[in-house]
């Protein structure tokens, strides 16, 4: 037990893992609401007989809940998850030379 949750460096690894795979899928970069649920499924790996719960994947949003980077609202029946407006991924970004990335002029 090496951390303050009680986990070992390989378990933090492993966390981690699962931190970039969510934080990089595309249910999370596009700014949509999701449940505990959706994450554990956009974590899984089905080719590699990898799949979690919906508890785990609670788990994992409360985790990064923790660590400010999620928020939570409810949204009736259950939590649902999202991004926080300061990490705005959507955000318009502009090379120096005055022309936004991905869009193309004649």
């Amino acid at each position: 037990m090496n951390s303050k949750d009680g986990l070992t460096t390989n378990q933090i690894a492993e966390r981690e893992i699962k931190v970039q795979r969510l934080m990089t899928s595309k249910m999370v970069t596009s700014g949509n609401s999701f449940s505990g649920g959706q994450a554990a499924h956009a974590i899984g790996r089905s080719k590699r007989n990898e799949t979690y719960t919906r508890e785990q994947g609670k788990a994992l949003c409360e985790y990064l809940e923790r660590v400010k980077r999620l928020k939570s609202h409810s949204d009736g029946k259950k939590v649902v998850y999202s991004l926080p407006s300061s990490l705005n991924l959507n955000y318009q970004w502009v090379k120096p030379n005055g022309i936004p990335i991905g869009r193309y002029y004649q």
